[in-house]
C-alpha cells in the first residue's frame, strides 16, 4: 500500500500499473490511500491499470480518485472507494474505462467535453450514506459516450445527461437502492439522446 498526502501529477502518456490483476484483492493488491482534498490522481494521456484508490471520503468536497483533461486515457481493472467523485475526464477525445469499479462515490464517473468515450464492463455502485445525491455516471455537457455491459447500482440519478450529450447503451443493469425514493435510471437534459 501507498498513502498519499499531496495530488500526484502524473507526466505526459505515462502508465500506471498495478502488480496484481484483481484491483479488489487485499491486502495483496496494488492499494493507493488517499487523504488529498483535491485529486489524489492528475493524468494527461496516460494508462492506469490493475488499482486500487481509496479517498478520504465521499463527504470530503472535491476529492477526486482519477482526474484526466487531455485527448486519451484508458483506465483498466481499477477500483475506487470514498471519492466526491471517483473518476472526472474533461477533453478526452479518445477514451476507454473498462472493468472499473466505482462506490462510495457521490458520483462515480464525471464526463465533460469528450468524445469516443467507452465504458466498458464497470461497476458503477453510488450506493453511500446520502443516497439523495448518489449519481452513476454524469455526462455534464458535449459528450459522447458509448456504455457496453456491467451495471449502474445504488443511485439516486443512474446516468445524468446535460447539454447537447449523446449517450448509446447496451447490456447495462440498472438497480437502485429501496430507500433512493424517486430514483431515475436516466436523466435527460437539453438536446440529449
Amino acid at each position: 500500500s501507498y498513502k498519499i498526502t499531496a495530488t500526484i501529477t502524473v507526466p505526459h502518456a505515462q502508465t500506471w500499473r498495478g502488480a496484481t490483476f484483481y484491483m479488489d484483492n487485499l491486502p495483496h493488491s496494488s492499494r493507493i490511500v488517499s487523504t488529498v482534498v483535491g485529486a489524489a490522481l492528475v493524468m494527461q494521456a496516460a494508462m492506469v491499470e490493475n488499482m486500487r484508490l481509496e479517498g478520504p471520503g465521499d463527504a470530503v468536497v472535491n476529492s477526486i480518485g482519477i482526474q484526466s483533461g487531455a485527448s486519451s486515457m484508458t483506465i483498466h481493472n481499477v477500483s475506487l472507494y470514498g471519492f466526491e467523485t471517483g473518476i472526472r475526464l474533461s477533453n478526452i477525445w479518445y477514451g476507454y474505462l473498462d472493468r472499473v469499479h466505482t462506490t462510495t462515490c457521490a458520483v462515480g464517473i464525471s464526463v465533460n467535453y469528450c468524445y469516443n468515450l467507452t465504458i466498458q464492463n464497470c461497476r458503477i455502485n453510488a450506493r453511500r450514506a446520502d443516497t439523495s445525491t448518489a449519481i452513476g455516471i454524469d455526462l455534464v455537457d458535449r459528450s459522447m459516450a458509448t456504455l457496453i455491459g456491467g451495471a449502474v447500482e445504488g443511485y439516486q440519478t443512474g446516468i445524468r445527461m446535460g447539454v447537447s450529450c449523446t449517450l448509446q447503451g447496451t447490456g447495462v443493469y440498472f438497480e437502485s437502492d429501496a430507500p433512493s425514493v424517486n430514483a431515475v435510471g436516466i436523466k435527460m437534459g437539453t438536446g440529449a439522446s
